[in-house]
């Protein structure tokens, strides 16, 4: 390449460097702009990721306590429940042993009575077995 051809290439080249000299000096500044304005909402998000694990934390403390006094609320009402249940249960077992009382004395009763009528009518027929003998003994 000659003296003037590297000249002429210069006097091309050199203003389009300048151009690009001049759109990255503004690019330069808008960078530090930018970097500045990260570095203030880092510490904004720090202060979010900070309250979030915060109120994670409290919601944790939160729901632990609602759990406990939900266990404890189903603990009371399981021992009421039992305790009703054993109550009923107490109950029953004395009504169905006061019907089975008077199933058995009215059994009883009526055994007594059958026996009774067996044994008149026992009688009845021995009686009657008697009459009918000596019924037989004067007609023969």
């Amino acid at each position: 390449m000659t003296r003037s051809e590297y000249q002429e290439l210069v006097n091309f080249i050199g203003p389009k460097f300048d151009a690009i000299a001049e759109r990255f000096t503004g690019v330069e500044a808008r960078l530090t702009r930018v970097e500045v304005a990260v570095e203030e909402n880092r510490h904004l998000i720090q202060i979010v990721a900070e309250s979030v694990t915060s109120l994670r934390e409290e919601m944790a403390r939160e729901f632990s306590a609602v759990r406990g006094e939900m266990a404890g609320e189903s603990a009371a009402i399981r021992g009421e429940m039992a305790g009703g249940f054993a109550a009923v249960r107490e109950e029953m077992a004395g009504e169905f042993a006061a019907v089975r009382g008077e199933m058995a004395g009215g059994f009883a009763a009526v055994r007594e009575d059958m026996a009774n009528g067996f044994s008149a009518q026992t009688k009845l027929i021995n009686g009657l077995d008697a009459r009918v003998g000596r019924w037989e003994g004067r007609s023969a």
